[in-house]
């Protein structure tokens, strides 16, 4: 079955609700940890659990994705990364090049 994961709001060090995102490369280590750990966990649920019932995994699953989606916003501007929406240019992509 799926791994425990542990979340970042279980860890003193790490960013939550209660405190500003991401503040340093140590914190942004670690939530690169908690995200490499949470899909791991949905490729075991993925390979245990959808096979035999995909309507589970779909739901088992659903509060990691969850958790990726915002783990990865905090990378993303902790990085200084804007989104960029399709709907906002021609080709839908982010210029690293400025």
């Amino acid at each position: 079955m799926a791994q425990t994961v542990s979340m970042a709001a279980d860890n003193p060090k790490m960013p939550c609700e209660s405190r500003a995102m991401i503040q340093s490369q140590d914190e942004l280590t670690i939530v690169r940890e908690q995200l490499s750990r949470i899909e791991d966990a949905i490729a075991s649920m993925r390979r245990d659990v959808m096979p035999f019932n995909a309507g589970n995994f779909e739901i088992l699953a659903e509060g990691y994705v969850r958790q990726i989606k915002v783990l990865r916003a905090e990378i993303e501007n902790f990085l200084g990364l804007v989104p960029v929406h399709a709907e906002s240019t021609n080709i839908g992509m982010v210029d690293y090049a400025r």
